[in-house]
């Protein structure tokens, strides 16, 4: 029996930096996928401004796709090829390509080619929000709470009217070409993105995310006296609102990963102005061992996130054995109010933060072994502990919308 063609379009199968768990999500997917269906990969558009500046990088990242039986589109081979900035009429050339696919799927919606093709045989997952707000002066509010009054605010701002624009233009679309589907990394991810009321299929993931079950290793390490922030460093991922947990607690504050343009000098200066550089210390960008040991010695990892529809980091440290306390967006609460291992503050509550970080830190180890081996949470975590899983839930929403 022959399998299935499906179209993957998405820009995250050959990103050449690493740019969040959306791309993760697609990554172990997608090469799931690829046991079941006959795969060609497109990359969208949003991809294009990146591969001039690293295009050896995606070439051999095309070649290991295809090493994987993963077909990548032979327009975009071509390109490759040239020392073009982007693709002309990329949607015409990848629609002649799709002609006799049986279905178009984008594993994390950021931009609308997917929609643009006007092929009616397609869907996408959603890890959002695309839509932080549902208006835009509170988005702009939001902003501004976020970075203060500063030369960066002004462009973050010109951002979220681009993103408020970039929705506008999605939800017009869709009106006149609906998907066979919407998934979410969870529900929140639809409803925060305003996409409940498109006339489709809506599916939750569930599981969404899956950790590598050998992380659970380093659980029980033997707890030190710091805090832990890590994934992208953005102060919509409350990168500065950890500094003021270290200010009002006097904890020290380990961070890993990396710096967003323009956030590192943002960064330093508020370290320096709540006079706590030697509370703080910039790890980087670290291997996954290290990353692992580091939160697992943590007293808790504190992730004031103001933008997220799952959370992976909040997932792994979890895994590795370290409570959490975050901002009670919604994905947050929807995903993980229920785990006694999660304290949830209201969004912009520092105080908070630094509350139960203070309680946490004072739990002797046998109290935090109580919390880490709560049976619900060990239920959970075994529900993620799978990516095979997860592609399966979405391989059966794929053959459930081809029929």
């Amino acid at each position: 029996m022959m399998k299935k063609k499906i179209a993957i379009i998405n820009y995250g199968l050959v990103v050449p930096r690493f740019s969040g768990g959306g791309p993760v999500h697609t990554s172990e997917v997608v090469k799931r996928l690829a046991e079941s269906f006959d795969i060609t990969y497109f990359p969208a558009s949003n991809l294009f401004p990146l591969t001039q500046r690293d295009k050896e990088v995606v070439k051999e990242k095309v070649k290991e796709l295809e090493s994987k039986r993963i077909k990548v589109s032979e327009s975009f081979k071509q390109f490759l090829e040239t020392d073009k900035e982007a693709l002309d009429n990329m949607i015409y050339l990848y629609r002649k390509e799709m002609e006799d696919f049986d279905f178009i799927y984008d594993p994390d919606l950021l931009v609308t080619d997917v929609i643009e093709l006007n092929i009616k045989n397609y869907g996408f997952t959603v890890h959002g929000p695309l839509l932080l707000h549902s208006s835009l002066y509170r988005s702009i509010i939001n902003t501004i709470k976020i970075y203060g009054y500063s030369p960066i605010t002004i462009r973050k701002v010109g951002r979220r009217i681009l993103a408020y624009r970039f929705w506008k233009r999605l939800a017009s679309l869709l009106k006149k070409n609906p998907p066979k589907f919407i998934a979410g990394v969870s529900k929140s991810a639809i409803e925060v993105s305003k996409l409940d009321w498109v006339n489709t299929k809506k599916y939750v993931l569930k599981p969404a995310n899956a950790i590598n079950k050998d992380i659970m290793k380093f659980r029980g390490e033997k707890k030190e006296n710091y805090i832990v922030y890590w994934g992208r460093i953005l102060p919509e991922k409350g990168i500065l609102e950890a500094l003021d947990v270290v200010k009002l607690t006097g904890m020290e504050l380990k961070v890993m990963g990396s710096f967003a343009r323009d956030i590192e000098g943002l960064f330093y200066k508020k370290v320096e102005r709540l006079n706590i550089k030697d509370k703080v210390e910039v790890l980087g960008f670290v291997d996954e061992r290290t990353k692992y040991e580091v939160a697992s010695k943590a007293k808790a990892l504190i992730y004031p996130t103001h933008f997220d529809a799952f959370s992976i980091t909040v997932l792994e440290s979890l895994a590795v054995g370290t409570p959490v306390v975050a901002y009670g967006i919604p994905a947050i609460k929807e995903l993980y109010s229920g785990l006694n291992a999660v304290k949830i503050v209201k969004e912009f509550d520092v105080n908070g933060l630094a509350e139960e970080v203070k309680k946490i830190a004072s739990l002797n180890e046998s109290e935090v072994e109580k919390i880490m081996e709560d049976p619900k949470l060990m239920d959970f975590l075994n529900l993620h502990s799978s990516w095979d899983k997860v592609a399966e839930g979405v391989k059966n929403i794929l053959l459930e919308n081809m029929e």
